[in-house]
């Protein structure tokens, strides 16, 4: 109904939206990507945040890259769970020593914008450690959410946005998303750029073997599920046939006696 009041066809109105997307991000989120990621060069109080959680994140996804059979684990992720909710409070007394004692009573938008991001971050911190202590999210999407690579962007962005003047606006969201994404493809391309060790290499031909001798096993399942319905369709169908076939039998030996 749209589309013929319009007069736009689907492809026309998917190719509109994906040039008008192209624009935004190209005109206002890339900036702001760009922005985000410099920053830190312009406030050296906030190098010495980022740079050794950047160095532990290089460093953790080089173990991994390394023993590719062995993941993240509950305890690493409750850990980098642990490690947001540290930086969350070391940024709310950043803004006590800029602000001074008392500053909550000359609150202005810039300051409280910065400081329900921090709760909303904190918050969220809190959450995913209780949720890891009790193990209560699907063990993939946890360890996903609690890696490094996930908690080091939440940490750049907010580190970022207190040490500058930054606005916390849908843009600066877009802009984190999309540096989210860019980390993610970023360490898992690093990960798989390095070499695995002996062990791993092994671990890695095993589980080769291994799922290869799943698939010829469901293979073999399904072919055999599929004999078993051939036979009882022939079973069945033998027994219609037999059913049909007996009056007239009955028929016929009744014309056969003397």
């Amino acid at each position: 109904m749209f589309f013929a009041i319009t007069g736009m066809s689907v492809v026309d109105v998917v190719s509109n939206f994906a040039v008008r997307s192209w624009d935004y991000f190209r005109e206002f989120v890339w900036p702001r990507i760009i922005e985000i990621v410099t920053t830190p060069i312009h406030h050296k109080q906030a190098l010495w945040l980022i740079v050794p959680l950047l160095i532990t994140t290089i460093l953790m996804q080089l173990y991994f890259g390394r023993n590719k059979e062995e993941e993240l684990g509950w305890n690493t992720a409750y850990a980098n769970s642990i490690a947001l909710i540290y930086i969350s409070v070391n940024l709310l007394k950043i803004i006590y020593d800029q602000y001074g004692y008392g500053f909550w009573n000359n609150l202005t938008p810039e300051l409280t914008s910065k400081l329900v991001f921090i709760g909303i971050i904190m918050l969220q911190a809190l959450l995913l450690a209780f949720l890891d202590l009790f193990h209560s999210l699907p063990k993939r999407f946890s360890f996903f959410i609690s890696s490094l690579p996930s908690v080091f962007v939440i940490a750049l962005v907010t580190i970022v946005v207190v040490h500058s003047n930054i606005p916390i606006d849908r843009i600066t969201l877009f802009a984190a998303f999309f540096l989210f994404l860019a980390s993610v493809l970023f360490f898992t391309f690093f990960r798989w750029l390095i070499p695995p060790s002996t062990h791993a290499r092994q671990y890695l031909e095993q589980r080769h073997e291994l799922r290869q001798t799943e698939r010829r096993l469901k293979r073999l399942e399904n072919y055999k599920k599929i004999q078993d319905m051939e036979q009882s369709i022939k079973h069945a169908v033998d027994g219609v046939v037999h059913k049909v076939e007996e009056p007239f039998k009955k028929f016929g030996t009744f014309f056969k006696r003397p």
